[in-house]
Parts: structure tokens; sequence; C-alpha cells
């Protein structure tokens, strides 16, 4: 009896002892650091100039994995249960996708390839959702800004002076994407979020081969990207 009495107040202690649970506040400014990785979905020409061979409309698609790392910023305002936000943030990128396109005996000529890549991309994005305890949910979507290069070439090493086709600069598309945040401390929250990013086909480029003998011939890209990241973020 004497050792349960023993027991009960060293329990009873312990919690009394114990020091409080902290109290997020989700409310205002933040700051944070993410990285993931993500899959490049990319389309463009399939090197034959008139398009009848290979794929619908003479492109082939194809995908790759690659590493995404930055920075981002962003305000949230709570309401009740729910909040509201804003966040932008920056990131580098090495998304890459090719098709060897001769390797599966879709060009007409050997040795083609077609590649796609993106060297960084930035978001800026609405969030919106509800915050239950130490846990923060939400849904966003808003405008993406990508650095793009899309290439098809005659060889592998897709040196300019083989390039056939090709497109770079930056394009601006969707995001749309969801996510949740745990607090780790009354400053600090773990982040985990998915984005999918799409971004809208470029112009017809003209075949630099086509174009030197007068030959029809032209190519449009496009692509696309599905996100998963992980953050830290820090607050007030």
């Amino acid at each position: 009896m004497q050792k349960k009495l023993v027991i009960g107040l060293a329990v009873a202690t312990a919690l009394t002892s114990a020091p409080a649970a902290f109290a997020q506040d989700w409310n205002g400014f933040y700051i944070g650091v993410n990285t993931g990785v993500g899959l490049l979905t990319a389309t463009g020409p399939n090197g034959n100039m008139d398009g009848d061979i290979g794929q619908e409309g003479g492109n082939v698609t194809t995908t790759g994995w690659g590493a995404v790392g930055g920075i981002g910023a962003g305000v949230n305002m709570v309401l009740g249960a729910a909040f509201l936000g804003v966040e932008a943030d920056i990131n580098w990128t090495n998304l890459h996708a090719e098709y060897d396109l001769a390797a599966n005996n879709i060009a007409y000529i050997d040795n083609y390839l077609f590649k796609a890549d993106w060297n960084w991309y930035s978001t800026a994005r609405v969030r919106m959702g509800v915050t239950v305890d130490r846990g923060l949910f939400f849904v966003t979507g808003g405008a993406a800004f990508v650095n793009v290069d899309y290439a098809g070439c005659y060889y592998d090493d897709c040196t300019p002076a083989d390039q056939d086709y090709r497109w770079s600069g930056m394009q601006v598309g969707l995001v749309v994407g969801a996510g949740g945040e745990l607090a780790l401390s009354d400053h600090a929250s773990l982040k985990l979020e998915y984005l999918h990013i799409g971004l809208p086909s470029t112009d017809p480029v003209m075949s630099v081969y086509n174009t030197q003998y007068d030959l029809p011939g032209q190519a449009i890209f496009t692509s696309s990207a599905n996100i998963l990241r992980v953050g830290l973020n820090w607050n007030h």
C-alpha cells in the first residue's frame, strides 16, 4: 500500500511539474525553406518533319524525375477555426525528361532526341483551410512562373549545332495543391505539401533544318510537373 502511494505521488508530481503545452498562433508573417522531388511530364516533336510518324501530331510524351529546393514567405489570417493566407516562393530545380526516339523506333532518322528541362520555378498562391490544435491543413492555388528549355536534337549530346527545334524562356502557368503543417514550437512548423504545375503550349517553333531547306515543319512544346516537398517555416 505504501509503495503504491509513493508511485502515485511521483506520477502526480511529474504531471503537475511538466511544462504547459505551447499554444501555436498561426496568425502573421512567416518565412521558410523547402526541399523535395518532382515528376516532369513533357511533350515535344518526334523528329518527323511532316508529323505522320509516331504519336498523333508528330509528338511524343516523356517523363523524368528531379529534385527541387527553395525559399518562401507568406502571411496568415486566422478566422476562428479557419484561415486565409498568401504565399510566394522561388525554387531551384533540375527536373529533366528526355526521349530517345530512334531507340524506341519512332523517329525516321537515327539518333533523334527530345528533351525538356525546368531550371527554376516560382509560385504566388492563395492558401485557405482550417487549424486543428497544433495542425494546419490547406488547399492552395495561383500562378506559376517557370524557366524552361525544350529541344529536339539530331544527336544524343544535343549541342546547339545539332538542335533541330529549340524553345527557351519563362512560361506562366497555373499551380494547385494541398498540404498541412504541424507546429513544432511557438515559432516553428513542419510542412508537407503537394503541388501540380501546368504550363501552356508554346507558340509553334519552326524547324532549323526545314528553314534551311525550305521545307514545312514546326513543333509545339508543353509540360507539367507534380511536386512533393517538405519544409520548415518560422513565424513571427
